[in-house]
């Protein structure tokens, strides 16, 4: 007999991804609550630390992400590898609202002439 997730059409095999924008939302909301980042220097290993609540995963791709983008400032060395804090100047700018940009040369639609609507088929004489 087969599995419930194999008769349902589930591929047992895959797990549920996330993409890893939303890892990185993810990431900033929790170390605004005051955790850390522990990126690890010998293995694709990252972590996020509070004492007193103790060590939770991250991705790895979320953290490297956050580095890249300057969302977090080094804040020294752990036994796992460098721990990273938020750098609140990158949030802000991140929460600042962006100027929209006008559309130039913006007009109303114009119909070609040659095509016919519907109106214009009933104004004409039916031809026998």
């Amino acid at each position: 007999m087969s599995s419930g997730f194999e008769r349902d059409g589930w591929d047992s095999g895959r797990s549920p991804s996330v993409s890893t924008e939303k890892w990185v939302r993810f990431a900033i909301q929790k170390m605004e609550r005051g955790y850390t980042l522990i990126i690890s220097d010998a293995r694709r290993n990252a972590s996020f630390f509070m004492p007193g609540k103790g060590y939770e995963g991250c991705p790895y791709r979320a953290a490297k992400q956050l580095v890249l983008d300057g969302l977090v400032k080094e804040a020294g060395r752990h036994p796992l590898g460098c721990q990273y804090a938020l750098d609140p100047e990158a949030v802000a700018r991140l929460d600042e609202p962006h100027p929209k940009t006008p559309i130039k040369g913006r007009r109303r639609f114009d119909p070609d002439p040659s095509l016919r609507t519907p109106k214009d088929r009933k104004a004409e004489p039916e031809e026998e």
